[in-house]
């Protein structure tokens, strides 16, 4: 598989709630991937190289070393992580993102709607193509 830089992947293990962002995603010209496991999202990560990661739900579960090697491969091509999430209580949130300070570039709490992803899209793409460092 050749890289693409184009596209967005997802890590989302209990839903399906990217499947209605698939014609924003369309049109603005790029794919999204969405795994449902692990070693399936690693494998894309390593694939595709994606400019914009988004993780949905509770980082309670992820492996022990599943943070750092997100990251290091998203080093690599410069792309952006962020974490959806369900919880509104401010503090856990800001817990959640001091534990995962070395992998997350942001946190956003559900429901996300189609003028904020195109938004995150856009930033991600702009980052990535300017080279900015996390």
């Amino acid at each position: 598989m050749t890289p693409s830089y184009d596209c967005v992947l997802v890590l989302e293990q209990q839903t399906n709630d990217f499947q209605r962002f698939e014609p924003l995603v369309e049109m603005l010209s790029c794919r999204m991937i969405v795994t449902h496991s692990y070693g399936e999202f690693l494998n894309h990560l390593n694939q595709s190289r994606p400019y914009l990661v988004l993780l949905v739900g509770p980082c309670q579960g992820w492996p022990a070393d599943f943070s750092s090697r997100v990251r290091q491969l998203v080093d690599q091509f410069g792309g952006t992580v962020i974490a959806l999430t369900e919880n509104t209580d401010e503090q856990a949130s800001e817990v959640f993102l001091q534990q995962k300070d070395a992998m997350i570039d942001g946190c956003l709490v559900k429901p996300l709607n189609e003028e904020v992803l195109a938004s995150i899209m856009h930033a991600a793409k702009a980052r990535q193509g300017m080279g900015i460092a996390c």
